[in-house]
């Protein structure tokens, strides 16, 4: 089961200054058909400061097979 969004605050690493952003704590692409650039979004945060973008582990489960990316 993919997870439904969560909205988050996010603290820049290069900035330190804070954001709210969303991101999917789990995709299963064998129930929902998403593109890579979905992806890309479920799992990252581009600082709206500075535009430094940070990466999320998210669990992504394709064909059958558990990937940690983030």
């Amino acid at each position: 089961m993919t997870m439904p969004p969560e909205d988050i605050t996010v603290k820049c690493p290069e900035c330190h200054k804070t954001y709210e952003d969303w991101y999917r704590g789990s995709i299963n692409l064998d129930l929902d058909d998403f593109d890579e650039e979905y992806i890309d979004k479920c799992s990252s945060a581009v600082c709206p400061h500075c535009g430094h973008k940070v990466y999320f582990n998210t669990l992504t489960v394709k064909k059958g097979v558990f990937y940690l990316q983030g």
